[in-house]
């Protein structure tokens, strides 16, 4: 746990082209959205597609900055969870990474400004079992705005959809991933970080396989949130 001053916690890594180019563009137009959403974070499920995509690259955009600038990109940390290269090549090119899922939430809160990268990943008991090798190009970061939360994840395998628990999760982008809303939450641990609300939020994301989704064949009481 470490305490940084705002202005002191920089990636270091961001040329001046890009941090006075698209990046600043970027910031511009999202901020009168984000604005509205942190003000009250029920407005998330107002915005139309245009403004959830513009709300799902500033965030992560912001979420990899937060990661180049952590421990979590550096590569002799065991943890390490870097947001790809290419990830951040899209964004400045105006696109999304299509294996990244978005999505809002809102709790109550003060607090001004939160952050947490968790790297765990859950499926059913009787699901396939996830590689190692997946997990470890993975990763999950949520930013907190005082009730406003916004997460990002990762999962690299396309043969996995993303799920998330029904109600509790607006979809802001799931590129070419379907994501399954499920009626109760699949791990209740006990908190691992100093930000437990955002850990739970991204410990209950999760993905389904979906040749397990096939086999079980049930989807007709979850129905899809989001199908691409």
């Amino acid at each position: 746990m470490r305490e940084h001053a705002v202005s002191a916690f920089v990636a270091g890594t961001v040329c001046g082209v890009c941090d006075n180019g698209w990046m600043s563009h970027l910031e511009r137009q999202a901020k009168p959205v984000l604005i509205s959403l942190i003000e009250d974070p029920r407005r998330l499920e107002q915005l139309d597609i245009e403004q959830r995509a513009l709300i799902a690259q500033w965030t992560l955009k912001t979420a990899a900055m937060l990661n180049r600038a952590s421990a979590y990109s550096a590569p002799d940390y065991p943890k390490s969870r870097p947001v790809p290269d290419n990830h951040l090549r899209e964004i400045m090119n105006g696109r999304l990474p299509s294996g990244v899922a978005i999505v809002g939430s809102g709790y109550p809160s003060s607090k001004p400004l939160d952050w947490v990268q968790f790297g765990t990943w859950i499926t059913p008991s009787n699901s396939i079992e996830l590689l190692q090798e997946d997990l470890n190009r993975s990763y999950k970061i949520a930013l907190a705005f005082r009730g406003l939360v916004l997460a990002v994840v990762y999962y690299p395998s396309a043969e996995y959809h993303y799920a998330v628990i029904e109600v509790h999760y607006v979809p802001l982008w799931v590129g070419d991933r379907s994501m399954i809303p499920i009626p109760l939450p699949l791990d209740d641990s006990q908190s691992l970080t100093d930000s437990p609300v955002l850990e739970v939020l991204l410990r209950n994301i999760f993905v389904l396989s979906k040749t397990w989704v096939e086999l079980v064949g049930n989807l007709s009481t979850t129905g899809f949130i989001w199908e691409p």
